[in-house]
């Protein structure tokens, strides 16, 4: 699902935008502080790429101990009613999101796990055999 805009249908300036920017400054606001207190209660730096460069949504956890500080936040937000529902970001879905990470890069290891096997299979000598073979077989008369 993808995420809309908070003002998507409202007009800037009437008493309702103001309402719904306040609430949503509030809301982030609120974020910020668990993840902050979260990942600061466990001696890891707040997450903050440097300016313009893109963040891979589906990034693997750094540590071994990332993941748990994630839960603990995704708890936070769950038990406070904080979830920032604004851009589709629940507990469940976050799950779900990692657990299909974990899935495709699992995908990704048996491919290249099994390209890697198959690399001792391939000799330059046979290629060349074998485009010969093809451009000989492309040039002759076939009546």
């Amino acid at each position: 699902m993808p995420a809309t805009p908070w003002n998507e249908c409202l007009k800037p300036g009437t008493p309702e935008y103001l309402r719904a920017k306040k609430e949503g400054r509030s809301k982030l606001v609120s974020i910020k502080h668990i993840v902050d207190y979260y990942y600061g209660m466990n001696g890891f730096a707040n997450p903050s790429p440097l300016e313009g460069v893109a963040v891979n949504s589906f990034r693997q956890p750094k540590s071994a101990k990332e993941p748990s500080i994630r839960e603990a936040i995704c708890h936070h937000f769950a038990c406070d009613g904080v979830p920032p529902a604004i851009h589709d970001v629940t507990q469940g879905r976050l799950r779900d999101l990692l657990a299909d990470a974990y899935r495709v890069q699992g995908l990704w290891q048996e491919a290249s796990g099994q390209l890697t096997a198959r690399a001792g299979d391939v000799s330059y000598a046979k290629l060349y055999e074998v485009v010969l073979a093809l451009a000989d077989g492309a040039t002759t008369d076939r009546r």
